[in-house]
């Protein structure tokens, strides 16, 4: 996907087939994972949503790279299913007829 023109109407299909295969197995794409190491910037959140925060990191192997990061909040197990029943059971996204 990284050679396709961003805005392209090959690379919306494969961003959406990617959105949707991700979210049908319930996993992330690996290009979600950080793949050097790095160190939070500080000890809160700069900015945080309902579902996820974003954090600002600095790469431990370079000083000058920073960068921001959205995070998934971790819920319990069961707090976790009692979203996913609600979502599932179309209190969540419904869409009209």
């Amino acid at each position: 996907m990284d050679a396709l023109p961003a805005g392209s109407d090959i690379h919306k299909q494969c961003v959406r087939a990617l959105r949707k295969t991700c979210g049908l197995h319930e996993q992330l794409p690996t290009s979600y994972t950080i793949s050097f190491r790095c160190r939070m910037a500080h000890r809160r959140p700069f900015a945080s949503g309902g579902l996820s925060d974003v954090w600002k990191l600095v790469d431990e192997d370079d000083d000058d790279r920073v960068f921001a990061v959205k995070s998934f909040r971790v819920y319990e197990v069961d707090s976790f299913d009692k979203f996913h029943k609600v979502r599932n059971d179309g209190i969540i996204g419904r869409r009209s007829a």
